[in-house]
């Protein structure tokens, strides 16, 4: 967008100052003079057409979001003794709530108003992810020429923490057991490099002690109800804090907190754990300097293998040396923590502790072996890819073996999904071409059947003859209606989305009732319901496929033999489920082919009019409803078919 006024060099100063993502300069009527790029397209998003002119006030008028208010809010903060004023909010974005990190500007002129500015950045989780990996590249360049731990806690804290939007962080490091502030930002800052809270704090007090001694993550939404909580320097509303470990052993603590409730999200917790990952590595390199030798065949074993979970161990099978990122995946492995100069039976599952020893000893005898497993802790699936290689000194010399463990999870459950997926199409292709061979071919016969009647109706001239034809005629079309209808059914079944509501099934009954009397044999036969309940929650449409087959079945396949024929209808509510039956006393299921009941287009007799959709149809609307269906049929006695629908689908 262009600006009413040039970008002078005192605008583009300005906007150099501000440094932020999106930024914006108006006038001194809050008109907008300049919208950079990202600002521009959050405007288009929101509804407006940021074209020269637009104004602010405008935007509050027409803002029921609240975007505008924010900046008016901010501007009220401003004067001749305070140009600037920053903040952190929550913006309302298109369809989302956004947390923003602010500044407003105020340039003045003869005492008079020129501009004002806007900058902000927004803290979404993948902003915060982008901007950690920028920043992290910059505190590495600077940690590695840091040679004191106090000293590299302040390079942490000036390149990381103060530039990841938290309000308060501070480092703790271990003396003994008791954690010592050493370094902070935010309102625990007091000088250059002087923390305002000097108490010490023992490993059984507040929520840092307690990450102290746990060495697991806490983080909690609201700190005055947290039993753990402590107050220090100010009453926290949220407080998140995670382990430093070093050599399987907490080292310090990263700890932050806020005046504000839920300010804390996950990606803040796992952006600090990986801090301290970074931390720990390179306090492991400082605090390692006497065991030179030893660090020197620690980091060739570490450079010649995979930057994923790293263990090392000696020829005798102690544990030598982990990455962090074994000691965090060992503990969500197995529950195992890693502690050096443990053996490696004690570290492995006893399942796998014979097999890996196996693959250990040819490591040792200078042999690579990799293999995928199946691992399973506290009822979470793991699949592993596992390494065993011989470690080597500089002179080539086998010392130990390194085991390197990669969790290959997610890309073989994605692959698992896949090949599910696959076999759901290749099924649905083969169902598709049976169905459309079928149904076009018996589409085809009662069309024919129709065509034939109606010829030999237009040459017959006797009644009888004329009324036998209407009759079959008749029997044609319905058969025709069977397949349209029963076609639709199943179209329906695979398209619709289940709407769940309330249904009363004596009212449904009794609307069926009028479509079953047109059935030939249903004022034969004595229909009785009995309901234990009768309202149930669910699909209306599929709940009247289900009975629609199943009564209709019961009144074509009555037993005509019999001095009488019933069908009844019981409805009834279980702990979980709602259980509807239908019974009759008809021609019953060969119990041999009842295992086929459900098959796409069969029939217990070839003979028997349909197409062989219904029961099919009524297994797949039950799938949907992740319901059961149970089948109890004796051949000459009758069949009940029973079906179990859930109450939470």
């Amino acid at each position: 967008m262009k600006a009413t006024l040039p970008l002078d060099s005192s605008l583009l100063e300005l906007l150099g100052d501000l440094n932020r993502e999106y930024c914006a300069i108006l006038d001194a009527e809050f008109n907008f003079l300049y919208l950079n790029r990202s600002y521009r397209n959050l405007m288009e998003s929101m509804g407006y057409n940021p074209k020269r002119g637009l104004s602010l006030l405008d935007l509050f008028n027409n803002d029921t979001e609240g975007h505008s208010r924010i900046w008016l809010d901010a501007f009220k903060k401003l004067n001749a003794a305070h140009l600037q004023y920053q903040f952190s909010t929550l913006d309302h974005w298109p369809k989302q709530e956004t947390r923003i990190d602010a500044e407003v500007q105020m340039v003045m002129e003869s005492g008079e108003v020129k501009y004002y500015a806007i900058g902000f950045d927004e803290l979404s989780d993948t902003f915060l992810e982008h901007r950690f990996n920028q920043l992290k590249i910059e505190f590495l360049a600077k940690a590695i020429k840091v040679q004191d731990v106090d000293e590299l806690m302040w390079v942490v804290v000036d390149e990381l923490l103060s530039k990841l939007y938290l309000p308060d962080a501070m480092i703790l490091l271990r003396k003994g057991n008791v954690l010592v502030p050493v370094a902070a930002h935010g309102n625990q800052r007091i000088a250059e490099r002087e923390v305002a809270v000097g108490v010490k704090v023992p490993f059984s007090a507040g929520i840092t002690g307690y990450v102290a001694t746990s060495a697991v993550s806490y983080m909690t939404a609201d700190s005055r109800t947290d039993p753990r909580y402590i107050q220090q320097h100010f009453e926290a509303g949220s407080e998140v804090a995670v382990p430093i470990m070093v050599r399987g052993k907490v080292f310090g603590v990263i700890d932050c907190e806020s005046d504000k409730l839920n300010y804390f999200r996950p990606i803040h917790q796992d952006l600090l754990e990986r801090t301290a990952e970074v931390l720990s590595v390179r306090i492991e390199e400082m605090t390692s300097r006497e065991e030179l030798s030893q660090l020197e065949q620690r980091h060739l074993a570490i450079i010649n293998s995979t930057p994923n979970s790293f263990l090392l161990f000696n020829d005798k099978f102690e544990l030598m040396s982990c990455n962090s990122a074994a000691y965090r995946a060992w503990r969500r492995f197995t529950g195992v923590n890693i502690k050096e100069g443990r053996s490696f039976r004690s570290l492995i599952p006893k399942d796998f502790s014979e097999h890996f020893k196996q693959m250990a000893a040819k490591a040792l005898n200078g042999n690579h072996s990799e293999e995928y497993l199946s691992w399973k802790h506290r009822n979470r699936d793991f699949q592993l890819k596992i390494n065993f290689a011989p470690a080597k000194d500089r002179e080539g010399q086998i010392f130990g073996l390194t085991m390197l463990v990669e969790d290959v999870s997610a890309l073989y459950n994605a692959n698992r999904a896949l090949r599910t997926q696959n076999s759901d199409l290749e099924k649905s292709n083969k169902e598709l071409d049976q169905f459309v061979y079928s149904i076009s071919h018996d589409l085809r016969a009662p069309l024919s059947s129709i065509m034939g009647l109606v010829n030999l109706i237009e040459n017959s001239q006797h009644l009888p003859e004329t009324k036998l034809y209407g009759k079959m005629l008749l029997d044609a079309t319905e058969s025709m209606d069977s397949y349209i209808r029963n076609t639709l059914e199943y179209s329906r079944n695979k398209r619709f989305v289940i709407e769940e509501e309330e249904i009363d099934l004596e009212d449904l009954i009794k609307e069926m009732e009028q479509k079953f009397r047109f059935i030939p044999g249903y004022r034969e036969l004595k229909f009785s319901k009995e309901f234990e309940v009768s309202t149930i929650k669910s699909d209306s449409y599929r709940i009247e496929i289900i009975l629609n087959n199943l009564i209709s079945n019961a009144i074509k396949y009555r037993d005509v033999s019999k001095p009488e024929s019933w069908v009844k209808l019981k409805v009834s509510s279980r702990e979980n489920h709602w259980e509807i039956s239908v019974s009759d006393n008809g021609l019953g299921i060969p119990k041999a082919k009842q295992a086929y009941l459900f098959d796409m287009f069969f029939k217990v007799k070839s003979e028997h009019p349909g197409s062989g959709l219904g029961l099919y149809i009524l297994k797949e609307v039950m799938d949907n409803l992740n319901g059961e269906i149970i089948v109890d049929s004796k051949e000459k006695k009758g069949s009940t078919f029973t079906l179990l629908l859930p109450k939470k689908n």
